[in-house]
C-alpha cells in the first residue's frame, strides 16, 4: 500500500470528520462565549491555549497543523466564533464542531469547496459527483465518502467501515488530548499513530474486497490531499516518504 494513501485513510476514518453533525446548542456557544485576546506575532498554538483557558472549550488541532504559524490580534469581549476567525482565516485554516463537542481545527480547504476547473479532471476512472466543478476537495471527508459509494458496498462492509470510523475516531482524538496536554511527546504521538495506521489498514483489508481495496487505493493516489492533508504523520520537511513494496 502506498504511504500517501495510508495517510490519508487513517485520516479520513480516524479523526472522523465524516459526517459529524454540528449541533444548535455547540453553534450557540460558540456565540455565547466571549473572549479577549491580545498577542503579536505569537505563536497560533498558544492563542489557542490561551482561548482554551479562557473558554475550556474541547479544542483539538495537530502539530502539523499550527508548526510555524504566527498571529497577531487585539480582541477585546468578543464571541468565541469571532476569536477563532480572526486568528485561522489568516493561516488559511478554520474550524469544525463535532457532535460530542469538539472543535477540530482544520486546512480550510476542507470546508470550501474548489473552484470549477477548466479542461479535464486529472487522472482516470472515479469521478467524485460534480468532480472539478465545485464538488467535493481531495482528501475531504466528502471526498472519501464519494469515492466509497463507488466501491458498491454490501450493507455488512457499510457496518464495518462505519464501526471502524467511529472506534478509530475515538483513538486518534484520545492521542490528539495526550499530546497537547503534553502526556505525549511528538516522537511518542508519531509512534502510536503508526500503530493505529497498521490497525487501519489491516481493518480496511479485511472488509474490502481486493478490487475494491485497489480501486479505492487509486483514487486517493491520484487526487492527492490539498499541501499534504490533515496529516500527522506528514514528513515537517515537507519531502515525500519513500515508497513500501507494492502489495501483491
Amino acid at each position: 500500500m502506498e504511504r500517501m494513501t495510508r495517510f490519508a485513510l487513517v485520516i479520513i476514518f480516524g479523526v472522523a470528520l465524516v459526517g459529524a453533525a454540528i449541533s444548535l446548542a455547540q453553534t450557540h456557544a460558540l456565540d455565547s462565549l466571549r473572549v479577549s485576546l491580545e498577542v503579536k506575532d505569537a505563536a497560533l498554538r498558544e492563542a489557542l491555549q490561551q482561548l482554551v483557558l479562557q473558554t475550556k472549550a474541547q479544542l483539538v488541532y495537530h502539530d502539523a497543523i499550527v508548526a510555524g504559524v504566527k498571529t497577531s490580534c487585539a480582541l477585546k469581549n468578543v464571541t468565541l466564533r469571532q476569536a477563532l476567525e480572526e486568528i485561522l482565516t489568516p493561516a488559511d485554516l478554520t474550524y469544525r464542531v463535532m457532535d460530542d463537542g469538539l472543535i477540530v481545527i482544520v486546512w480550510r480547504g476542507w470546508m470550501v469547496r474548489p473552484p470549477e476547473r477548466r479542461g479535464p479532471p486529472n487522472g482516470a476512472g472515479f469521478r467524485p459527483p460534480s468532480f472539478g466543478a465545485g464538488g467535493p476537495p481531495p482528501g475531504s471527508p466528502e471526498f472519501i465518502d464519494a469515492a466509497l459509494k463507488e466501491l458498491a458496498l454490501s450493507e455488512t462492509q457499510q457496518a464495518q467501515i462505519d464501526s471502524m470510523r467511529n472506534a478509530q475516531r475515538e483513538k486518534v482524538v484520545a492521542l490528539l488530548r495526550q499530546r497537547q496536554t503534553g502526556e505525549l511527546d511528538f516522537e511518542k504521538f508519531r509512534s502510536e499513530h503508526h500503530k493505529l495506521n497498521d490497525e487501519m489498514m489491516q481493518q480496511m483489508q479485511g472488509v474490502l474486497t481486493r478490487d475494491q481495496y485497489k480501486k479505492l487505493e487509486t483514487v486517493i493516489q491520484q487526487h492527492p490531499p490539498p499541501r499534504g492533508g490533515f496529516s500527522p504523520l506528514r514528513p515537517e520537511s515537507g519531502t515525500r516518504p519513500r515508497r513500501p513494496p507494492r502489495r501483491r
